[in-house]
């Protein structure tokens, strides 16, 4: 599910293997990229890889793909056609100030994020805002982006959704 390599330009000569250890290590220890152990590659080319993979949604449809895998080893439909909503206000980081905004409700400045599960509480969507948006207008927003996904999620992405 990884991108194959570009047709022009230097070859690959770094294993995408050792690259996805090395994004995982950082994303479960939360050290500093420039901080990753020596036995990984680079640092440097593998946050390359990493922004990457954000930019050209390959993160996104591995995600989907091993969503559907699990469900199906579990007996369903690779689709859910049922979620549960959720949100959660959560401070911002320091130096951060991109979307973010004061939850007057939970008294903090920051972010809110908005979550739909599927009954195995596998992540369908996720909607970052401003902790200043109202639970009903990020409630929206996230419900929105399903509606847009009808093909990746067929049986969840109905209009009825937006009413």
């Amino acid at each position: 599910m990884l991108p194959d390599p570009k047709a022009t330009g230097r070859p690959r000569t770094v294993d995408l293997y050792e690259v996805v250890n090395a994004i995982v290590y950082v994303l479960t220890t939360g050290c500093a990229w420039s901080l990753l152990p020596k036995d990984f590659p680079p640092y440097s080319t593998v946050y390359d890889y990493f922004r990457q993979w954000i930019n050209d949604q390959t993160w996104k449809r591995v995600h989907d793909h091993l969503v559907e895998w699990v469900r199906v080893a579990e007996d369903r439909h690779p689709t859910p056609s049922a979620g549960a909503l959720d949100s959660q206000t959560v401070p911002s980081a320091v130096m951060v100030s991109q979307s973010v905004g004061y939850d007057g409700g939970k008294k903090i400045k920051g972010r809110k994020r908005f979550t739909l599960v599927d009954r195995m509480g596998l992540l369908i969507s996720v909607k970052v805002v401003a902790a200043r948006v109202p639970e009903r207008e990020g409630a929206k927003q996230l419900l929105q982006t399903v509606h847009d996904e009808r093909e990746r999620l067929p049986r969840l992405g109905g209009t009825e959704l937006l009413k």
